[in-house]
This record gives structure tokens, sequence and C-alpha cells, in this order.
């Protein structure tokens, strides 16, 4: 025989008895069936697995492909084994009533211990380290003197005995020496179910196979396997009781070989003929992944994307986690296992699976040979059923058609089973069922080609980024529609694990209800109070105007209402009385009208009733659409309502609180819930004031009609029974005395000395009108000016005595002193001023900034005396001036810091024509915007009352803040594979594009020392906006890892570098728009990222007393602060002395990361109670000190880092 290299590492085989009988029975099936393919279906059977290894890091374990031909089944008896004595060490476990047996040297497969035993015992095999999840193999041992157990497995490395038996001594077959014994005779030649004609030339693929002596083709071959070892039943036939499993079927063989061949086989030929063995692990090829989908088959718009796939290890994968792809794609096999009929015994073989490599593992050497030793299989453990299992709703997606059924997303969690070798969980079923109201049991997998389910593998692969939940297993129920009627579900999920030989556990299950969201609230938009001028009194007619959104994807409405309280508000805005929704929607404060009631039924248009009309708009409101779908999504409705009366007479403003709700038009048409919060509008008084006519030069502002008013009065007179007025204005004095109308640059006082003087040079009767036809008794009266006047009125009043005789007219030396003038006053509106704005840099600020430099001139007109300017950072709020906010500054011509230049005309009047100065708010990389408006002064000498511009064009400018994009220091973490990197930074820099232009990134990875021209590791140059939001797969890569909105980002970038060994010049660089660059750099030296984990110093210290406690000290220079890749943590576990001596030992366990640990402890608890506190230095190296409440027997410490190295000592207390 070739001189085999058994490594368990490399090539590992198991294998088991499975009692079909057994396990149906444990399943709660009495009487399986016969399956064609098995015969008899409960006949227990030999199950033979084996496993290859694709890839590895480590140069001692090279990768394997695979073998040049099929795989050779070896067996021999089990008895013929040459054992040799075992130089044994012994040693009593610090936390269990346990001796481990220990030898030097290599891994045993069968092993032959004689002990002393009391009382009995247990024997318990493993490989790795004495725990659960490395026990290979257990064995009874009996009572006696002497006692000798034999226990096999393909891998033993040490012994497990109970405290009460003492080992005499051990014997051992090394696996190695195994596979060079006698009496092996081959059984079966296993291999890839292809035909020979479509592998020629590949190895000895497809070459014909089978048991020995029967050989046959590769398909056939891997047929008459299914039918030997396949499983002839599944998972428990119900999921509890009444609740029946989703049928289980068995996949039909021969199409399951041709369904292997066309999905894995197939893209692993060109592979397999083209790299030798230790290469074929690495090679990937790319697969086109289709867009998402929802349930009804909807994709998304994009045409998907790809991915990169080992197609071998895709193979090994599917091998080791379904029994029957394991079967034909001839990495397992099975045979009856049968008593001889003679002496009702059960004959026990050893199984040995050979892989032969012409050229070696490289392709080029000497032929080599790997051998698996499965000594004497034992029975088959069950797995354990799933174990915790909780089902939390994961969200509710809205109906894909209106009136459509909510859409429930629901996961099924449970815990992950122990790494164990003594039983293989590799997949798992799940399945649901509706309970109220029924639905029947869907299983919750893809079915296979060949037929029945593809069962869903379990694998223990590390995500990126990690899963918080590691240690569970999760199913996600995707889409699960929720009736509409009753608006809920009850369901039972339910899930199964199976090992690789086919053995189910019963069905775990846990129940769940989902349900669909309460009615969409109606979202108001926009409420307008609008009332008209009344003819006379406070009350105004008015309507109400009113535009609201309905979310039609979801539901189409039966009726939406409307109610309000309608108040008299102290101011606008002011909230109303009361909060309370009322019933009705009142027309007038106090009124108790109905509420306002629109009627669709279902249909795109609601009925208007009397009073109301309604109108259909786009989603942004801005267009008027025909009802339905031009309306979109989102439809928006404007419901116009007359028939207000609102009384501004109390308070001179009206507010209405305005709330809706909604009712669902498809059954059982649910009503939604009110407004959560009602929508306050106000309306204020429109009546013009009338402005009271003061006894001044000027008369008032001009009323409704353009009419100015002013109170004339006089001193009384002696015997004057009444008065008349007499009036004449500016233009007939003028005309009256042949003078030339005033010009427009002369001021009210000049006209009015002209008219004095012409009446003092003609004191005429003639131009002047009496204004009353009846005598006036007082001493003032008002006086009217008509709409539109320009010219000064004057007034003469002559008294009237009892016997009707009249006051002369006025003359003598001063008759001008007898008039009296009075002119209407108007507003001065200069024109809008012009403003310009541009970005300047001052250097002398400090720190050095950007600046605006405005410049506004003024417009010929009135003369502006002020200027106001106005400054906004948000666009749509600088479209109006009354938007952007109160004035920043008001410029007058002794502003501080501006240059305000002024102007005089013609009558020696200044005015500002022009004002230059700098703003400087705070840099940002959004828009300012400016506005300027004018303001004129009181003018009395041309009756002028002040009077504001219109708003100047809007102009904007760009401050950039004043430092350059700032990058924090990197930060490091490992990545998914040992030779790769993630590292950290942040940058303040918006990530958007901005109105100069966007952020430019630059990124570097390079080898130093490499020759010119050398491609760099990973090179990038981009915008910001155009980096991605997730982690790229599999290759080097920049994405954000900050949620949107959060400031400052933060970017992570992943680097592949070939080998762990080399070093990496890293950097990064950010450039703005305006060119400032800032940037980071940094070294990565060869080796791992993280720093390895360190424990040193550990001390026990024992204080007696009424309360004793035991205290630990240890020191170790991990970081405090988590790399990326999660923190380092820290695991102390203390074995506390026995209370009650035939009860197990006490532990109790701390486990932190090493950054959560306190300064401070706490008070203790009691006893048993462990507490673990860090000194509060500055390190590196900290001292570490665990305090126990009780008496403690030893101490186990474990410290892990993010990359998975761990250091771990064991502290015994004597």
């Amino acid at each position: 025989m070739p001189n085999y290299i058994v490594d368990p590492t490399l090539f590992y085989a198991e294998g088991a008895v499975v009692n079909w009988t057994t396990a149906a029975r444990r399943l709660g099936i009495q009487q399986p069936v016969s399956l064609a393919f098995v015969a008899p279906a409960a006949q227990p059977v030999i199950q033979l697995r084996w496993m290859l290894r694709a890839t590895s890091s480590l140069a001692s374990q090279p990768p394997m492909g695979l073998p040049t031909e099929p795989f050779m089944v070896w067996q021999r008896p089990h008895g013929l084994r040459d054992e040799k004595p075992l130089t044994i060490e012994q040693r009593s476990l610090l936390f269990s009533n346990q001796v481990a047996v220990t030898w030097p040297g290599n891994s045993m497969s069968h092993v032959t211990a004689v002990v002393n035993a009391s009382g009995g015992g247990l024997l318990i095999a493993y490989a790795g380290a004495p725990t659960l999840s490395d026990v290979v193999g257990f064995a009874i041992v009996p009572a006696g003197a002497g006692v000798s157990v034999s226990i096999a497995a393909p891998v033993i490395e040490g012994l497990l005995f109970s405290n009460n038996i003492s080992v005499i001594s051990v014997t051992g077959v090394e696996s190695g020496p195994l596979s060079q014994a006698s009496g092996w005779k081959p059984v079966e030649l296993v291999g890839l179910p292809v035909k020979q004609a479509d592998w020629s030339g590949i190895g000895k693929h497809g070459e014909p196979q089978g048991l020995t002596g029967a050989f046959t083709d590769a398909p056939t071959a891997a047929i008459a396997r299914l039918k030997r070892g396949a499983p002839p039943f599944g998972w428990a036939p119900n999921l509890a009781a009444g609740v029946p499993a989703p049928p289980w079927t068995a996949p039909d063989f021969a199409s399951l070989v041709h369904e292997v061949n066309v999905s894995a086989l197939n893209d692993l030929k060109p592979i397999a003929a083209t790299y030798p063995p230790n290469q074929q692990g690495a090679q990937k090829i790319t697969v086109h992944l289709p867009p998402p989908e929802n349930s009804s088959g909807q994709q998304m718009s994009e045409g998907g994307s790809t991915s990169q796939i080992s197609p071998l290890a895709m193979l090994l994968m599917a091998a080791s986690t379904d029994p029957f792809l394991n079967l034909v794609l001839g990495f397992g096999t099975a045979y009856p296992y049968a008593p001889e009929s003679n002496l009702r015994i059960t004959p026990r073989y050893d199984y040995m699976i050979t892989a032969h490599y012409e050229r070696g593992l490289d392709g080029f050497s000497d032929p080599a040979d790997y051998a698996a030793i499965v000594p004497a299989p034992g029975a088959a453990l069950p797995p354990p059923p799933p174990a915790n299992l909780v089902t939390p709703a994961l969200g509710i997606l809205r109906p894909l058609l209106t009136n459509g059924s909510w859409r429930a997303s629901t996961r099924l969690s449970w815990d992950r089973s122990p790494l164990a070798q003594l039983f293989r969980t590799a997949s798992f079923a799940a399945a649901r069922a509706g309970i109220t109201p029924h639905i029947s049991t869907e299983a919750l997998m893809d079915k296979r080609d060949s037929g029945g389910f593809r069962t869903i593998a379990i694998n223990n692969v590390k995500t990126d980024p990690p899963d918080p939940e590691y240690w569970r297993i999760h199913v996600i129920d995707r889409e699960l529609p929720i009736p509409v009627n009753p608006g809920s579900l009850q369901l039972k999920y339910g899930a199964a694990i199976q090992d690789i030989y086919g053995q189910w556990t019963p069905w775990s299950t846990a129940d769940t209800t989902v349900q669909q969201p309460a009615v969409d609230r109606v979202r108001i938009a926009k409420a307008t109070l609008l009332p008209t001028l009344p003819a006379t009194g406070t009350v105004c007619p008015a309507s109400l105007e009113i535009e609201f959104l309905w979310d039609w994807r979801i539901r189409s409405p039966q009726q939406i209402t409307f109610v309000g309280n309608l108040y008299a508000a102290a101011t606008t805005g002011s909230p109303p009385p009361s909060l309370s929704v009322p019933s009705g929607l009142p027309r007038s404060i106090g009124g108790g009208q109905p509420a306002l009631i629109l009627n669709f039924n279902g249909a795109d248009q609601p009925v208007a009733a009397s009073g109301m009309s309604i109108i259909a708009l786009n989603e942004a409101g801005d267009a008027q659409v025909a009802f339905g779908a031009a309306q979109g999504s989102n439809r928006r409705f404007r419901v116009t309502l007359s028939g207000f009366s609102l009384d501004f007479g109390p308070t001179g403003h009206v507010g209405l609180a305005l709330w809706a709700r909604a009712q669902e038009h498809i059954a059982p048409q649910r009503t939604g819930p009110w407004s959560e919060n009602p929508t306050v509008v106000s309306s204020s008084d429109p009546r013009p004031p009338v402005v009271p006519v003061a006894h001044v030069l000027l008369g008032s502002l001009p009323d409704a009609s353009g009419q100015s008013h002013a109170r004339l009065s006089w001193t009384a007179q002696p015997n004057a029974g009444g008065y008349f007025v007499y009036e004449a204005t500016e233009t007939t004095l003028l005309q009256a005395n042949r003078l030339p109308e005033a010009t427009p640059d002369q001021t009210l006082d000049d006209r009015l000395l002209i008219l004095k003087n012409a009446f003092h040079a003609n004191p005429s009767r003639l131009p002047f009108t009496r204004m009353n036809a009846t005598l006036l008794q007082g001493t003032s009266t008002d006086v009217t000016m008509p709409r539109g006047s320009t010219s000064i009125h004057v007034y003469v009043v002559l008294g009237v005595s009892a016997g009707q005789v009249e006051s002369d007219w006025p003359g003598g030396a001063t008759p001008e002193d007898s008039l009296m003038a009075i002119a209407a006053p108007h507003i001065m509106n200069p024109a809008a001023p012009t403003i310009e704005v541009a970005s300047f840099f001052d250097p002398s600020a400090t720190p050095p900034a950007y600046k605006a430099k405005i410049s506004i001139a003024t417009r010929p007109g009135p003369r502006p005396r002020k200027i106001e300017l106005h400054r906004v950072r948000v666009d749509d709020a600088a479209k109006e001036l009354d938007s952007m906010g109160p004035a920043i500054l008001r410029l007058q011509p002794a502003a501080p810091g501006w240059n305000v230049t002024q102007t005089t005309d013609s009558n020696g009047l200044s005015f500002i024509s022009t004002a230059a100065g700098l703003d400087a708010p705070s840099g940002s990389w959004r828009r300012v915007w400016y506005r300027a408006t004018a303001w004129t002064e009181l003018d009395p000498t041309r009756g002028g009352l002040p009077g504001r511009s219109p708003a100047s064009n809007a102009a904007w400018v760009v401050l950039p803040p004043s430092d350059p994009p700032m990058l924090s220091v990197f930060t490091f973490g490992a990545g998914p594979t040992p030779a790769s990197f993630i590292v950290q930074w942040t940058c303040a820099s918006p990530r958007r594009k901005t109105p100069l232009g966007p952020h430019k990134v630059a990124v570097r990875a390079t080898l130093p020392g490499a020759p010119p021209k050398t491609a760099p590791l990973f090179a990038l140059d981009s915008t910001l906006d155009q980096l991605d939001n997730t982690a790229p797969a599999g290759v080097s890569g920049v994405w954000i890892a900050s949620a949107p909105g959060v400031s400052p980002v933060v970017y992570r970038a992943l680097i592949y570098r070939a080998n762990v060994s080399d070093v990496v010049n890293f950097a990064v660089r950010i450039t703005d728009p305006i060119g400032r660059t800032g940037e980071q750099l940094a070294t990565i030296p060869s080796g791992a990222v993280d720093p390895a984990p360190d424990l040193s110093a550990l001390h026990v210290q024992k204080i007696a007393g009424p309360h004793a406690r035991t205290l630990l000290t240890f020191s170790s220079s991990v970081p405090l602060v988590a790399p990326v890749d999660g923190p380092y943590v820290i695991k102390v576990t203390a074995a506390f002395k026995k209370a009650i001596i035939f009860l197990p030992a006490i532990t109790r366990t701390i486990d932190l990361p090493a950054g959560s640990i306190p300064t401070v402890m706490h008070p203790a608890g009691p006893a048993p109670d462990i507490q673990i506190a860090r000194d509060a230095g500055s390190g590196p190296l900290h001292t570490y000190t665990v305090s126990c409440l009780g008496v403690v027997t030893g101490f186990d410490v474990r410290i892990s880092a993010p990359d998975g190295r761990i250091v771990q000592k064991t502290q015994v207390v004597s």
C-alpha cells in the first residue's frame, strides 16, 4: 500500500450507525413508510462522510483540491489492531469533577484504558481541548478493578474520566500507522457523478466506480449510494398537535444527479482541468445577481449586479450540509448494518477513505496519497433541537396595490447549536402555519429542481459587519400578507435541524401575532380663511380653503371628515382655548354647524355638497389636474367651503383649529384617528382703518375712497351766532392772480409763501367757495380734500351775527394771516435698490476667513435715507423678502464699518446713493442670500410720509469655511481575512455636492520600496458624493459607514494585501471645491493590525473573616478603546468551593469589553459573587482586580482580541 498521509486538519472523515427505526420513533413516526430506494425502510445503515480543506492561510496546512481520481473506501475488521502503550499525564480539571488524561505525540484512532472504578463512571474522548464542542465519543465504565474499556474515533487527543476512577494504563492505535496496517480491503470507489465523456482528460473523474466487483458509470454509482444511504423519511409530520408540517419528499435521484452537474460541477470542470489541486479553491467565477424583487415578482429598475464565488468552495459547502448532496457528490457513502444470521452479533469494522494526487497538491510533485480513518463507527447521536425560539416582528410593508393587504416581515430566531463533534448539525428547515385565521402550513424554503425542499445550510462564517447576535440562527419571513378583515394574523413558526446523515430533530415552535397598522391620518397641507370686506359693521363674510393629502397607494377613502373650533384670537397664530376635538365645524364664533364630510365612496372624485367646491391638484400643489392617476400616489385636494361669518369686532383676529380623519372604503371600513394636533390658521381684520384727523398742517392719509381729511378749528368770536367756512385751492388762487403752477422742486412752505403773497396783494373773495349752507355753531369742523389732491387747500372762517350780518372779508395790512392752509400727505416709496455680492478672503481676520463683499445702489425717485439688509441661508426662504426674517443691518449715513455715499439734491436734501461693506457670517458650503430695501424719512415740507421700497434682486454667495478639510487620526481594525485590514477616519466636510462643486477624495495604499511604476495595492480618485454606503464584497474599497445626516461623516477603507507580512503605506487626501486639501498618512506594519492580547502577573490574595474574599490581580496592555473591528474582551471564571460534597462546584463568570470594566467596584452581592475593576491609570499596561465573595478554588482568565486571537491562563487557589 502507498505511504498514506494522515492529517485530519486537511482530510477528515467520520461515520456512524443510523438506526432509522429509532429515528422515526423519536419524531413520532410509528410506521415509517418504505421508500422505493430503501429495503427495508428501518434497516440500520453505516454512514460515512469525509471532507477536504479547500483553502488555507497556513503554510503547514496547504489547501487541497479535487484528487486525481475518485476516493477509495477501505474496510478491515476492528479487532485487527496493534495497540502500543502510551505515556500518559493526568491532571484534575479546575472547574469539573473530572480527570484529564493526555499523552505526547500523535493523535489516536483507538484507545483502550485499564482502570479501577469503585462505582462505575464515564469515559469521554476528545480532540482539541477538554470542552463539550471537542468531545468525539464516550463509553460507560463498569464498576470493578482492572476494568478494560475501549473507545474509537477518527481523532482522539485525550480522555476524561470521572474523578472516582483511577487510570492504570492506556494503550492506543495511532491514526497514521493504522492506515498502513494489514487487513485493509477495498470496498468502494466513490467519485463525482459526471459522465466520463464530458470530463475526458481531467484526471480519472467519471471513470467506472461503485462497489468493488460491481463497477458502473459514475452517475449510476451515485444513485446507488443514494439508495443505500439517503434518509427514508424527513422531519416530523406535525409542527405541533393539530398543526401539520409541510410534506417532506425526497428528490428524484436521477434528476438530482442532473441538477448538481448543471448547477455546480459544470462550473468546476474548467478549474479542475486548468489548475493544480492546491489552487482550485482560490479560483472564482463571476455570477449574475438579478435585481431585488418583491413577493409579487416585481423587480427594481436596475439591471442587477454580479458576485464572485468559488465553485469548489460551493461544492464542499453543499456536500457538508446536505445528506443527499453529500452522497450524490461523492463525499459520503453508506452500507447496510445487519447482524450475522448465525451468531446474532454485529460485526465491527474500521473504515479508511483515501485520496490520490498523481502529481501532488501543487501539480508538479511526486504522487501524494492522503487517508482519513473512521475506526468502528458507533451509534449516531441525534442532533439537539432548536432552543429558545423567538419571533420578533421586523416591520410592516405597505400594500402592493390600493386596498390590498399589508405585509408583515418577521424573523424566526433560535440559539445556534454548539460545534460538537458528537453530532453534526448541517442544515435546518423552517415553516409557518396560520392559526387564526387558518392558513395551511408553508415551508420557508426553496424547492429543489429535482423535487423536495432545499434545506438551509448552517454555517459559522463571520460576517462584516459582524452579526450582533452571532450565537443565534435567523430565518426571515420576508412578506406575509395580513388579511384586511380581521386585520390580524396569529401564526405558529417551526424550526427543525438535521445532521449530515439526515436525522431530524422534532419541531420547535414559537407563536406570534401580526397586525395591520391603524388607518393613516389625513395630512392637512394648508388651510386659509378668506374674508371679504363688509358693506358695514365688523362681521365679514368669508370662505374656508383646505388643501389635504391622502396616500392612495394604501387605501381609497370612504369619507373624510373635518371638524374645527372657530374663536376670537388675541394675535395672529394664537392657540385655541381648548384642544378637545369638537363635533362640528362652526361657520361663526359660537355657531353649531355640522362637520364637513367629503364622501368618496372609494371613487377618485368626492361628491361636492352645497356651498362647497373641490378640485384635484398635483402632489406639489402648484397645478390643477384631473381627478385620479394624474394626482400621483399622495393625492392632493383643495376644498373651498363658503358661508362663514367672521366678527373682527372683539379682537381684530379670528382663529380656526382644524382636525381631520378618514374612513377606509374597504370592509370593515375602519375609521382612523383625528389629527394628532390641530392645524391652526388665523385671519385678521381686512377693513382699512380710519385714521383720525389731527390739528396739523397735513391732513390724514387717504381713506378707502382716496379722500384726505383734516380738522379745521378757530377761535370763538364775540356775538357770533354761527360761522361760514370758505375754501379755495392752490390752483384757483394762482389762476386768479395769473401765477404759474408750482414746480416739483418747491416745498409746501415755498408754495404757501407764494399764495400768501398773492392774497396779500389781492385779497379777493372770488376764488373762494362757501362750504356750508347753514351756520356752524361750534368752533371747528371737518374738511375733506378730494381723491388724488396735491394742491394746498386754503380756508377762511367768517362769523355771522344774530342779525345775519357777516364779518368783513380779510383785508388791511396782513390779510394773509386769516388764511388756514392744509395739504393731503402721501407716502414716499423709493424704487427698489440693486445689490451685488462677491466672495472675499480676508487674511487679516483672526482666523483668516471668507467674507461677503456687498455693494448696494439706490435708484432715482423718492430720496432714501436708510437701507435695510436681509440675509438667509435657506434657498426657498430667499424667494420672498418677508420669509427672510428681520433685517440683519440698518444702514444710515454714519453706519460703522460701511462706506455710505450721500448725494445732495437741488433743494439741499441729502440721501443715500451707494453703500459698500463686508458681512462675515460663519463659513459654510451653503449659499448665503441677500436682499436690500430702501426707506424714506418724514418730509413735512413736501407732505411726505416714510415708505419702504420693493425688495432688491436676490444675490447669493458661498463663503467657504476658513479651514481646509480636516481629517481625523486614523483608527484601524482587522479585515475579513488575516492579511486584510480596515482603516477608519472622519471628516466634517459635506458629502453632497456644493454650489461650487463636489469635494474630491483620493486614497492610496502602496508597498514601500516597490519598483517604480508598480501599481498600488489600491487607488481611488472620486468625489465624496459618489462613495457607496456599503462595504465592498471581497475587494478593496472605500465606503461611508455613518448614517445619512450624521456629522462628521465616518469613512472606512478595506485593504487586501497579498501577505500579512507586507508593510503598507496608506494615505487619504480630501480636496474642497476651491482647491484646499487635508490629508492623513499612516504606515501599517507587517503582521496583524490588532495588537496581540497579553496576560501577565497573575496573583491571588485571600482575605479571611466572616465575609471571606479572594482577590485575583493580573495585568494586560490590551487597548481600552476598541479598534474598528470590535473590542478586546476579558472573561474571568471563578470556581467556588463546594458547599455540599455531592453537588457540582459553583462557578461565576464575568465577561466584559476591556473599556467597559469600571474603575470602582460596586458593593458585593450575596455569596458567591464576582466583580472586576481596573486601575484608573493612563496605561498602556493596566492592572485588573477580580474580587470574589466566598471561597474560591481557582480562576480561569481569557482575553480575546477582536480578530479571534486569545490568551488564556489558569490560576489555582491553594
